[in-house]
């Protein structure tokens, strides 16, 4: 996850904290921070999460993807 450009959609869409965005997209605080963090890989539901709630992202401006993980 490019956590510096989450944190730019974030803030342009006025969430104000990592709690405040994973209440909008539904997951718990400890789920983004894992994923966010690196610790987890994320899942395909919580792509879709993000996604939908940054529609005019794309999904290459967000993650990265790391082939075999």
């Amino acid at each position: 996850m490019e956590r510096d450009r989450l944190d730019s959609l974030r803030k342009a869409h006025g969430i104000d904290s990592d709690a405040d965005l994973a209440r909008v997209i539904g997951v718990d605080p400890a789920t983004l921070y894992r994923v966010r963090e690196g610790k987890t890989v994320a899942s395909n539901e919580f792509l879709a999460k993000v996604a939908i709630a940054f529609p005019g992202a794309s999904f290459d401006h967000l993650f990265t993807v790391v082939p075999g993980a």
